[in-house]
């Protein structure tokens, strides 16, 4: 479970302000975060994984204070709790498409390296369509691809926790709904909480639980 309480969040010299008296996201839930540009879907999504900490307020990740913990100690969780779809998608890319998938086990020591993980790492790239040269640079890739192999990496480990930015922004909409599919699937299959930070109608239509950021939006005077 998620639990956020009494947050109040800015960046410096911005204007930008958002307060969250209360909010709360169940094990297993399936949230979308939408709302216009600049309205903080992004920066609630990274409050939520540690990668931002509040001016003051609570933020609760299972059994987690993060929002109390130290950088080196949220970096820790989000490793291994966390599969996290970045809207720059975050790839190495030199690196090629199987290693920067398997990125979350090469990192963090506590996931071993099996042929399991290998195996799988394979098959995911075949759902998503992927090229199966193992040797191709992420570098070659086109923007979709990219977000794929994005895609491919968060849930790689069948983490507890499945937040994306804007997983679908630089895909067609049948690619866009493969994605999607995917990522419920995966959610589904290991029981992990699903966050989407989204402003796209058709994304939005499968969500039941809509949450809308410009609710928290401050302008500072």
């Amino acid at each position: 479970m998620i639990k956020i309480k009494n947050l109040d969040f800015s960046y410096p010299d911005s204007g930008f302000r958002i307060r969250i008296p209360t909010l709360e996201i169940g094990k297993g839930d399936r949230i979308a975060l939408a709302g216009p540009s600049g309205s903080g879907k992004t920066t609630l999504l990274n409050l939520m994984a540690g990668i931002i900490v509040p001016q003051s307020g609570l933020v609760s990740l299972g059994e987690k204070l993060i929002s109390s913990e130290t950088d080196a100690a949220r970096r820790r969780l989000r490793l291994g709790k966390i599969g996290f779809v970045f809207q720059d998608f975050g790839l190495i890319e030199y690196l090629p498409i199987h290693e920067n998938i398997m990125l979350p086990a090469l990192v963090n020591r506590t996931v071993p390296i099996s042929s399991d993980l290998r195996k799988r790492a394979v098959q995911l790239c075949s759902d998503m369509g992927l090229p199966d040269d193992k040797r191709k640079r992420v570098e070659k890739l086109s923007q979709g691809e990219k977000q794929r192999v994005a895609i491919c990496r968060a849930v790689l480990t069948s983490p507890e926790y499945i937040f994306a930015d804007e997983p679908t922004g630089n895909l067609d909409s049948e690619n866009g709904a493969m994605v999607m599919d995917l990522l419920y699937e995966q959610a589904s299959a290991n029981g992990s909480t699903l966050i989407v930070v989204t402003h796209d109608p058709l994304v939005l239509e499968r969500f039941e639980t809509v949450v809308k950021c410009e609710a928290f939006r401050e302008t500072e005077q």
